[in-house]
């Protein structure tokens, strides 16, 4: 609602709904099955399937350090890649206040954050990537189920958001540059 845009395709099931309310658009194709088990069905299933794996497998990964991350008020935080693959473990992930987290490697290197409590990005925080890292080379992962993921209040986030067993809920002029696999979206 409001003027929530999808810049890219929209695929839902065809027991979904689509609702689009004031300038809210997608700009993009909208793939939708009218029957169930058609194609667009059967891709989805397909990717379920493999977010599903994609979240075990990096949560399986050794982390580097463990804890939270919890910047607030203009706070700045920047973690530098320390190998091809660099996996944080965290109980939650919180910015706020317009703090910003910068996540810096070369164009060869990953980040895998594993959270498995809260995850939150509001009051114009933002994610910055660095030194080659592209946002399909980071991956946060939202693990269990809980509360809403949220992206808000002109947030920016760069990278794979992906909560299988959550709602996330973007809202406020928030960006994501990069990908959002969630059981349930909210724009």
């Amino acid at each position: 609602s409001g003027g929530a845009t999808i810049h890219g395709d929209l695929y839902y099931y065809s027991t979904g709904t689509l609702k689009k309310n004031g300038n809210a658009m997608v700009v993009g194709a909208t793939y939708h099955d009218t029957t169930t088990g058609g194609p667009v069905d059967t891709r989805l299933n397909a990717g379920i399937n493999a977010a599903m794996i994609t979240a075990t497998n990096a949560f399986a990964l050794g982390p580097t350090p463990t804890g939270s991350i919890n910047l607030s008020d203009h706070q700045n935080m920047t973690i530098m890649a320390t190998g091809p693959v660099t996996v944080l473990s965290l109980q939650n992930f919180s910015l706020s206040g317009g703090s910003t987290l910068t996540l810096q490697g070369t164009a060869t290197q990953n980040f895998v954050l594993n959270v498995s409590s809260q995850f939150s990005l509001t009051g114009s925080s933002k994610i910055v990537l660095s030194g080659g890292v592209a946002w399909d080379c980071v991956l946060f992962n939202v693990r269990n189920n809980g509360s809403d993921v949220t992206v808000s209040g002109q947030s920016i986030l760069n990278g794979v958001l992906m909560a299988n067993n959550r709602t996330a809920s973007l809202s406020g002029g928030s960006t994501v540059n990069g990908e959002v696999i969630a059981n349930k979206i909210t724009l």
